[in-house]
């Protein structure tokens, strides 16, 4: 039985031949197409027809043959005729054409549109973002921007402010109106400069208004998915987070959309080049605390609080550095604003606290203000003494008072006892003490005093004796140091005899010396110098025995 062999065969050689052909052909009218389209024929090419339109002094452009999106890819199919195909193209004169019109191909597919475009525009560079762009959302969002969601109604009045726009955020919160006013800065009152967002934190401070994104830019807004998508600053978005977490007044101020607006904020503070800054105090801090880095560092921006001086406006006292500042303790109360120099603290390594301001060889005494007059007058670091009056009771020291001789009558008796009663000694229980601690309406004070005289002022204070405050002079120490020179006592004008008659005793006291009245209104009385030479002055007997 013989084999049968069937051989299939693929198409003929004249099938593949007309079908190269026909692509050849189809290729060719498409390029020729394209080329007509962009001018690169015109009507006085060999190649046109009788029945060309005259295109003479006219310049094709591609346009769009249909609407296109922000942010979308432009391909070639939106620049391409739906029903013929063809490039879709407007032919402008060329008296009216710009050099910013673009008509090379290779610069428009494939770029990322900057706004939408209805069909039938030209395109421009404008309407491009920078090539490489990534198109979708994250096209819209400049470049070292961030874009976060809003939702419609959040932020008042930003639901109005269209794609590409420009606009600020304001937060508000309430006002403090038993807040007491804010106290005026010490250096920038004399003549010193802080930064603009310095400025800002404390204007914020103290008026309950807060800016949260300055110059923000509107990438989608939510007429149709109800959240609005805005790009701002990194260092924006978690302050406007917050605000938005605690549903707190926000307001949006929209910037103009003119030509000449540049949207950014040339109003960035004074110019501070070539000045020299020096660090403040943020708040006031009374005296005897140690300084530590929040009291230097503005409370809304974190940054430390400096003012920039021009240099033949710096004091040479100030301290530059705020390491010279930092854990040093101060000796004198001072404001917001102040510029700290060598003579505002205590020696290095001083405790913090009252027992920091007990000068070194002194102890603290804590007293209570009502007991000494004029003490409650005296701020922190004040100098003063302390004086004790305390009378002088005769009859209660010498009870069994014998006046002697000239002295017998009842008048002079009188007038004896009377002046005495009427006489008080002045002791000195300190000398140069400081006031250390205290507020003006406490009801304590701490008073730093030498060792040996805690007791005196203590005793003197526990019996209810009258402590009388002497305040020191506040100028600077012209060299001297002056002391409080107390009268003598009235004892010791007296002379006491003491007599012993069997046991019998008695007191015999002489006067000497003179006596001036203790009243203004009284005259003075002068008692007898020395017992009269013709009755000699009696003499302590011996005991008998």
């Amino acid at each position: 039985m013989r084999n049968r062999t069937t051989t299939s065969r693929g198409p003929s050689v004249f099938v593949m031949l007309g079908l190269g052909l026909f692509a050849l052909v189809a290729g060719g009218g498409g390029l020729a197409g394209l080329l007509y389209a962009t001018g690169y024929f015109s009507l006085n090419s060999p190649i046109a027809g009788p029945s060309a339109v005259d295109r003479s002094g006219q310049i094709a452009y591609p346009a769009l043959a249909r609407s296109v999106t922000a942010y979308a890819t432009l391909t070639r199919d939106d620049l391409l005729q739906p029903a013929t195909r063809e490039l879709n193209v407007i032919w402008i004169p060329q008296t009216v054409t710009r050099p910013e019109m673009l008509r090379d191909l290779s610069l428009i597919v494939g770029r990322v549109l900057s706004r939408d475009k209805p069909a039938g525009m030209i395109l421009t560079e404008a309407d491009f973002l920078p090539k490489g762009t990534r198109p979708g959302l994250v096209a819209g969002i400049p470049a070292g921007q961030r874009a976060i969601s809003v939702k419609a109604g959040a932020v008042a009045g930003l639901q109005l402010l269209k794609r590409g726009d420009r606009f600020d955020i304001l937060s508000a919160s309430p006002a403090d109106e038993e807040a007491e006013p804010a106290e005026p800065q010490a250096a920038a009152l004399q003549g010193g400069l802080e930064p603009q967002p310095l400025v800002l934190g404390t204007l914020a401070t103290r008026s309950g208004v807060r800016l949260l994104v300055r110059a923000g830019q509107m990438i989608a807004d939510g007429s149709t998915t109800g959240e609005n998508t805005v790009a701002i600053q990194p260092e924006e978005v978690a302050p406007l987070t917050a605000a938005l977490a605690a549903s707190r007044q926000l307001f949006s101020v929209a910037r103009s959309g003119r030509p000449e607006e540049t949207h950014i904020d040339e109003d960035t503070g004074p110019d501070l080049t070539g000045m020299v800054a020096v660090p403040a105090s943020v708040a006031a801090l009374p005296a005897l605390t140690k300084l530590r880095p929040d009291h230097l560092a503005d409370p809304a921006s974190g940054l430390p609080k400096l003012f920039h001086f021009a240099p033949e406006k710096l004091d040479p006292a100030w301290l530059r550095e705020p390491k010279q500042l930092i854990g040093r303790v101060l000796a004198v109360d001072v404001g917001p604003g102040h510029l700290f120099t060598e003579g505002d603290f205590l020696p290095e390594g001083t405790a913090e606290g009252v027992a920091g301001g007990v000068p070194a060889g002194k102890l603290a005494l804590l007293v209570a203000a009502d007991r000494i007059p004029g003490i409650s007058e005296l701020r922190r670091g004040d100098r003063f003494d302390l004086l004790a009056a305390m009378p002088v009771d005769l009859r209660r020291e010498l009870p069994q008072l014998r006046l002697g001789l000239g002295q017998e009558t009842i008048t002079g008796r009188e007038r004896l006892v009377g002046s005495l009663q009427r006489r008080a000694t002045i002791q000195v229980l300190a000398e140069d003490a400081t006031l250390v601690a205290g507020s003006e309406a406490g009801d304590r004070r701490t008073i730093a005093v030498a060792p040996q005289e805690v007791v005196p002022v203590t005793k003197a204070i526990s019996l209810g004796i009258e402590v009388v405050c002497v305040a020191r002079s506040g100028q600077p120490a012209d060299g001297t140091a002056p002391r409080i020179q107390v009268d003598r006592s009235p004892v010791e004008q007296l002379q006491v005899i003491e007599q012993i008659t069997g046991r019998r005793r008695e007191l015999e006291v002489f006067a000497t010396g003179e006596w001036p009245a203790a009243d203004a209104g009284l005259d003075t009385m002068r008692s007898p110098a020395r017992p009269s030479t013709d009755r000699p002055a009696p003499s302590r007997p011996a005991p008998s025995p």
